[in-house]
């Protein structure tokens, strides 16, 4: 289980060799993503939460977990009570303070991640993980998300990694759509999914994806905000305008706080309260900044919108309307376990375990 520790002790090379000598399987948190490359045949995915089920259920049928740059915050371990009962934890970080903070650890490194996995690719002997990762596959289902009309997540993640090749960094704000950008967007190279953790600040991808586009010149950087979001930092377009810095913001405009609105729909009977908030015309509000602005409402013209917007020499927008009461799944309740995923709409109102 790769944590933010691997990309901020530039280890991404160390942990792909480590992981291709032992065959064992390579899980990546939020803030771990990117760390290890999406496409390769020994990366699972996300666990916890909103962690697809095999993700998940390796965890729980693990005989042994190793922990780099992690903190196994209760977003990845669901109930700590049932969290990995047969695995032994071996946990590595640069604190001290976070060794078995949480997770009792039968062994705890404290260390430079790429410095202690230099060390064990001295000493660890070459394996294969085949029956493992054979268990694994079988543990995988179908995605259970569907979107009534035509414009998803998925497609609209896809438009944007097909042209750009992949090569752009993606800044997400906080909610359902991070979650989507997270699960759906195929990460290739280290530190190119940008994301709020932690608190999970709303409003962070617009001011965070121009300081990114700063440092990363001629690479194409997408901030994607949910309405709620980017409504609490719109304002940064001025600073965009005025320094010529050339981020495009994409905004998934479902008319609601998306993820209080789905835990209102899951475990509070559907009585959504301050959750539908009201937009503005982007496109206007675009036009009024003098900058390109889009809406695109259905999967026709979806790739030569995002293309005439990646194509933009400086900041551009695109309104997303997507389906109102789409939900992330699978979602673990709180206070579950990870055995415990809600694969699909409940059929009645549920309380939080």
């Amino acid at each position: 289980m790769a944590g933010h520790g691997v990309l901020l002790a530039d280890a991404t090379a160390e942990l792909r060799a480590f992981a291709e000598r032992t065959g064992i399987p390579v899980i990546t948190t939020l803030l771990g993503i990117s760390g290890f490359p999406e496409a390769h045949p020994l990366h699972l995915g996300m666990p916890g939460m909103h962690g697809e089920v095999h993700v998940n259920r390796a965890i729980q049928h693990a005989d042994l977990i190793i922990g780099l740059g992690l903190r196994f915050d209760d977003r990845v371990t669901g109930n700590l009570a049932s969290f990995a009962r047969a695995a032994k934890v071996i946990h590595v970080d640069l604190d001290a303070s976070e060794i078995g903070k949480n997770v009792p650890v039968e062994i705890g490194l404290v260390g430079d991640i790429r410095e202690v996995l230099c060390r064990l690719l001295d000493v660890v002997p070459r394996r294969s993980c085949e029956p493992w990762r054979e268990e694994i596959a079988g543990f995988v289902r179908p995605r259970q998300e569907s979107f009534r009309g035509n414009l998803s997540p998925e497609a609209i993640l896809d438009a944007i990694d097909s042209e750009t090749r992949g090569r752009c960094s993606i800044v997400s704000d906080v909610g359902q759509h991070q979650m989507w950008i997270a699960k759906l967007f195929r990460y290739q190279r280290p530190g190119s999914h940008i994301t709020s953790g932690g608190l999970g600040t709303m409003g962070f991808a617009v001011p965070a994806a121009m300081g990114v586009a700063l440092a990363r010149p001629g690479e194409p950087v997408w901030a994607i905000s949910g309405d709620g979001g980017f409504q609490m930092n719109m304002q940064e377009i001025a600073t965009m305008v005025q320094e010529g810095v050339p981020v495009k913001m994409g905004i998934f405009n479902n008319g609601y706080l998306g993820m209080v609105r789905q835990w209102q729909q899951f475990f509070h009977g559907r009585r959504y309260s301050a959750t539908p908030i009201w937009s503005p015309d982007y496109v206007r509000l675009a036009d009024a900044y003098g900058i390109a602005g889009w809406r695109v409402e259905s999967a026709a013209g979806l790739a030569d919108v995002v293309r005439a917007a990646n194509a933009e020499p400086g900041p551009a927008l695109v309104e997303f309307m997507i389906e109102q009461e789409a939900n992330v799944y699978p979602m673990i309740p709180p206070g579950g376990s990870l055995s415990e995923p809600i694969e699909g709409e409940p059929a009645a109102p549920m309380v939080p375990v």
